[in-house]
C-alpha cells in the first residue's frame, strides 16, 4: 500500500469501529455481525473485480488465517475483554 491507501484504510478502519459499536450495541450478536461484515465484503470484492479474483482473495485471507496473522491480537482488542 501507497501512503494514500495506507491513509484511507485508517480513516475505513475508524468508520468500521464505530459502526461495529453501534451493532453491538443494537444487541447484534457476534455472527450475525460477522456474517453481514464477510457477505458485504465478499459481494464487494465480486462486484469490483470478479467472481474468480474475489474468490481467490478470500482463499489467501482464510490461508492467512490459518497461518496465525491475528495471533498476536488480544481478545480486548475487539471488543471481546
Amino acid at each position: 500500500m501507497n501512503s494514500s491507501d495506507l491513509k484511507s484504510a485508517g480513516r475505513c478502519s475508524v468508520i468500521l469501529e464505530q459502526a461495529l459499536a453501534e451493532m453491538k450495541g443494537s444487541g447484534a450478536p457476534p455472527h450475525i455481525i460477522i456474517d453481514r461484515l464477510i457477505s458485504y465484503g465478499a459481494f464487494l470484492a465480486v462486484a469490483s473485480t470478479s467472481k474468480a479474483h474475489a474468490a481467490d482473495q478470500l482463499r489467501q485471507i482464510a490461508d492467512a488465517v490459518e497461518a496465525g496473522v491475528f495471533d498476536g491480537i488480544g481478545a480486548s482488542r475487539v471488543g471481546r475483554g
